[in-house]
């Protein structure tokens, strides 16, 4: 942006020399600060469209970024601006950029500028006047007058055109944690080697919430049953409560009162004293005293059901696999909010991602689309041009995107 700026204000300087200082810079912001404008809208409101993702930490980055955006574009208009109105008077007062409170006994025109200040007294080093512009302008010669320049302008822009397209068809989800640490570090090497050798897979455990395990006898020998049959589940590491309490041949109980009281005797000598929370809190204290007063008829509050994923392949199989478990329990238990009986572990965290960044993606790009196509046909009144580069700019996201596979 500031660059921008800077060089439309020499084009207005060396356009109109005798204008004045309000004037040039009022034309500076007229003609760059649409420039500028167009730009920082665009890029704020793709990071403010972005900032609706489920995902906190990137939803905080992409408002942090907007905002960022909005501010840079402000200062400026109002900081940067105003400091260039300073700095017009300097030099129409021929006094030196570094010393300004000396002036320079020779007329120094904006035209004809005296060098790098570092060069002042090696002045062979000066680079030659205007070099950059002579350089873009034989490249723009050679590739937009001429029909082999056409030609290979052409030829190279639907060469990357092709290479971002064949990567979008290629391009898959994917995270892990072990991504967040460089190449060739301890850690890293740490968790490949760990992951190679020594991975057993990734523990979690099956939650029930206030379920009613008397009334749910059925759902509960259904869920061990699918557990069984499960084959991401290494079955060796299993470790169910519930069949090693079934399989008490006494337990035939026929009113709730009488099947709690089952469990409690069973519980008292089971090795599974972790995987059961009574819904009286004395049941679950370790003090005998206590426990003598403990009424197990009110119920039990929460059970779980360890267990070990094994080694999946890429993140998004992890979320497959997971989600997948989470709707088979949710249909077992009719529960449709998920919070009765759910499959957690700490590693599913970083799983979730995989989950909703593709929707997520396509909806952001196709809105931010939508507001980048909207700006540009409101400050391109001509439609043909504004579709072409509007075309260019969705061209220019697939190539972005496809290369995100090759890299």
């Amino acid at each position: 942006d500031a660059f921008v700026l800077v060089a439309e204000l020499t084009r207005h300087m060396t356009q109109n020399r005798e204008a004045d200082i309000v004037d040039i810079i009022a034309a500076t912001a007229r003609t760059g600060g649409a420039s500028v404008l167009v730009t920082s809208l665009t890029d704020a409101l793709a990071f403010l469209v972005g900032a609706s993702t489920a995902l906190p930490a990137l939803s905080g980055f992409c408002i942090y970024a907007g905002i960022s955006v909005i501010l840079c574009f402000l200062f400026q208009i109002f900081l940067f601006l105003p400091l260039l109105a300073i700095n017009l008077w300097r030099t129409r007062a021929d006094r030196f950029d570094l010393l300004c409170c000396f002036k320079s006994q020779e007329k120094h025109e904006i035209d004809k500028p005296q060098g790098c200040c570092c060069c002042i007294w090696f002045p062979r080093l000066n680079p030659p006047d205007g070099m950059l512009p002579k350089v873009f302008e034989k490249v723009g010669e050679a590739t937009v007058k001429t029909i082999p320049g056409k030609a290979s302008t052409l030829f190279v822009w639907f060469a990357i055109f092709a290479a971002g397209l064949a990567g979008v068809t290629q391009i898959k989800k994917d995270f892990r944690l072990e991504w967040f640490f460089p190449e060739g570090s301890y850690t890293k090497k740490f968790i490949d080697l760990n992951d190679q050798y020594f991975s057993q897979g990734t523990r979690f455990r099956f939650y029930t919430n206030n379920v009613d395990l008397f009334a749910q006898q059925s759902q509960m020998n259904e869920l061990t049953s699918y557990i069984a049959q499960d084959s991401a589940i290494k079955q060796s590491t299993v470790q169910n409560w519930w069949p090693n309490f079934r399989s008490r041949p006494t337990v035939s109980a026929a009113a709730p009162a009488e099947f709690y009281r089952e469990l409690w005797t069973w519980f008292g000598t089971s090795d599974f004293k972790d995987s059961i929370q009574w819904t009286d809190a004395r049941c679950n204290s370790k003090k005998a005293t206590v426990l003598a007063t403990c009424d197990p008829t009110q119920g039990v509050a929460h059970t779980h059901i360890s267990a070990t994923l094994r080694r999946l392949g890429d993140g998004s199989t992890r979320f497959k696999t997971v989600n997948q478990m989470r709707l088979d329990i949710n249909k077992i238990f009719s529960d449709d909010s998920g919070t009765k009986v759910f499959p957690f572990g700490n590693d599913f965290l970083y799983w979730e991602e995989n989950g909703v960044i593709d929707t997520e993606l396509a909806r952001n790009l196709i809105i931010a689309a939508g507001v980048v196509f909207i700006i540009i046909s409101m400050l391109i009144p001509r439609p043909r041009i504004a579709c072409i580069v509007s075309l260019g700019i969705c061209m220019t996201i697939v190539e972005l995107v496809g290369f995100m596979h090759w890299w």
